[in-house]
């Protein structure tokens, strides 16, 4: 077999290369779509409590974030889930961000339970 050894044909097979290999890494610097809950001490509602260890598993990538960073990561315009894994509790001050992120097209998706029907709020004991 008489493979042609040009300098047009080898760079451009090496062009190809560093392309794909340049959307690889474009792909890697993307944020991850998917931010999941994560808040100390906040109960779970009618849902059994998923260990973060779960969660990583069935959500590769996933941020994990506190009701503080909430606000930063779903007006990411990358974030297109937002995973409360709770059941029915979610946090009560983080409501107007949640909800603003549902208005603009964000997905939901909740992890047992009656979406947003009991309020979590930080007080002086946890």
């Amino acid at each position: 077999m008489n493979i042609p050894k040009s300098p047009a044909l080898i760079l451009a097979f090496f062009s190809a290369a560093l392309s794909s290999f340049a959307i690889i890494l474009r792909a890697q610097e993307t944020p991850p779509p998917v931010v999941v809950l994560q808040e100390t001490g906040m109960p779970s509602k009618d849902s059994p409590e998923f260990a973060r260890k779960q969660l990583e598993r069935a959500l590769p990538r996933a941020r994990f974030a506190s009701t503080e960073q909430l606000n930063s990561l779903l007006a990411e315009a990358a974030t297109r889930l937002l995973v409360l894994p709770y059941g029915s509790a979610f946090p009560e001050g983080s409501w107007p961000v949640i909800h603003e992120f549902l208005q603009h097209g964000g997905n939901l998706l909740v992890l047992g339970g009656r979406p947003f029907t009991r309020t979590t709020y930080h007080n002086d004991s946890g």
